[in-house]
C-alpha cells in the first residue's frame, strides 16, 4: 500500500473527514528483490500528497512475502502490533502495548534498546518466534565480551512470550541484557523459564524475575519446587 492507494481508497470517499489516524500492515507476494529506489518512490506518495505526518517501512522475507507498515504521526493509539526488526523508531507516549513477532529476522539487542527509547511508557510486551537459533547463554557471550549496555525498561509489567524457544527467553531475562524495574506478569512455556534459569537456579535471571507475582505456563496444574518457590518470592 502507498500514499496513492490510501488517498483514492479512503479520505475521498469521505469529503467531510477531517481527522485521519491510522496503523495499516499489508502483505503481498513480490517476484523481486525491493531495492531502496523502489522504497523511497513509495515514501515519496505519502509525502507528496495528504499525508505528510507519516513514518514507513518494508519488510522482505526469504519466502517471498513482502510486508509495509504504515501509521500516521503523531501515533495517537495505545497499542502497536507487529512491529519488526526494521522499524525506525521515534517517540510514542501514548503506546502501552506493543507485539515483537521474531519470524524471519531476529531482534538483535539494539532494535530492543530502540524500542525503549521509542515507547518510554510501555506496560505489556508479546514476543514470539516460530523458528530456533542457536543457542548461546549471555554468560558465554559476556566472557567474549559480546555484550552491548544493559537496556531498562522501567514501566513495563507485562511480558508474553509465545510460540517462544529459549533464546526469546535468554535475550530478555537476563540482566546483562535487559532490566525490568516492575515485571510482575510472566507468560511464558515452562520448558523455557526452567532451562534459562536454570532449574530455578541461576543468578543472571533472578534479577528479572524477583517481582513477578503471576507466572503462566499455560498448564492445568504444576507441582513446584523449592527451588522455584524461593526463585519467585512473590509468586501467588
Amino acid at each position: 500500500m502507498d500514499g496513492i492507494y490510501l488517498k483514492n481508497e479512503i479520505p475521498d470517499y469521505m469529503p467531510q473527514l477531517q481527522t485521519f489516524s491510522f496503523n495499516i500492515i499489508t502483505r503481498t507476494n513480490v517476484t523481486a528483490y525491493v531495492n531502496d529506489q523502489l522504497y523511497e518512490d513509495i515514501r515519496c506518495t505519502f509525502l507528496n500528497g495528504k499525508f505528510h505526518q507519516v513514518d514507513f517501512y518494508l519488510d522482505q522475507y526469504p519466502d517471498g512475502m513482502a510486508r509495509s507498515h504504515i501509521y500516521s504521526l503523531p501515533y495517537r493509539m495505545n497499542v502497536m502490533r507487529a512491529i519488526r526488526s526494521t522499524f525506525s523508531g521515534g517517540l510514542f507516549t501514548n503506546v502501552r502495548a506493543i507485539s515483537l513477532p521474531d519470524l524471519f529476522c531476529p531482534f538483535k539487542h539494539k532494535i530492543y534498546d530502540r524500542i525503549a527509547h521509542s515507547f518510554p511508557r510501555l506496560t505489556d510486551l508479546i514476543a514470539f518466534n516460530h523458528k530456533p537459533r542457536n543457542y548461546k547463554p549471555s554468560h558465554e557471550a559476556k566472557k567474549n565480551n559480546q555484550m552491548s549496555s544493559v537496556i531498562v525498561f522501567p514501566n513495563l509489567t507485562h511480558i508474553e512470550i509465545c510460540f517462544g524457544n529459549i533464546n526469546i527467553a535468554e535475550q530478555l531475562l537476563v540482566d546483562i541484557n535487559m532490566l525490568f524495574l516492575h515485571l510482575i506478569n510472566l507468560t511464558i512455556p515452562y520448558s523455557c523459564i526452567d532451562e534459562v534459569t536454570e532449574d530455578f537456579t541461576r543468578d543472571a535471571t533472578r534479577w528479572n524475575c524477583a517481582n513477578i507475582k503471576r507466572l503462566n505456563f499455560n498448564r492445568v496444574s504444576l507441582v513446584h519446587c523449592k527451588e522455584f518457590h524461593l526463585y519467585f518470592p512473590d509468586y501467588k
